[in-house]
Formats: structure tokens, sequence, C-alpha cells
């Protein structure tokens, strides 16, 4: 049996990455192609909506109408 020989460690999950496995290079780092290692390593914040974001983060983006 032949073994793939481990390249690095997912910068999302991780997990090993092997040579023979497709990946993505986000800024240097190497990750598993699938989408959720991409969403692990960006880390993103979720919302709801605009309005709950906005509170959040206590701005209206320059999207006030006074």
């Amino acid at each position: 049996m032949v073994f793939d020989k481990v390249i690095t460690d997912c910068a999302g999950c991780g997990g090993v990455i092997t040579e023979s496995m497709p990946i993505f290079i986000v800024d240097g780092d190497v990750l598993h192609a699938c989408l959720d290692c991409l969403k692990e390593y960006v880390n993103p914040d979720y919302y709801r909506n605009a309005e709950e974001a906005r509170k959040a983060f206590k701005t209206d983006w320059g999207m006030n109408n006074d």
C-alpha cells in the first residue's frame, strides 16, 4: 500500500494535507479545498441583516441620511 506524503496541516481545520489533495492557498497559508475549511480560516461573523451588523459595529457605513 502506498500512502501520500503529508505536506502540511490545514490552516482552517488543522487536519493533514497530503500532496495529492486539492488545496486553497490564502495569504500563503494552505487549506483543504473545501468551504468548511475556508470558512473556519476566515472566521466570519454572522449577522442576520445589515441593521444588526450596523448596531454591532456602531456605524452606518456612510449611509446616514442626515
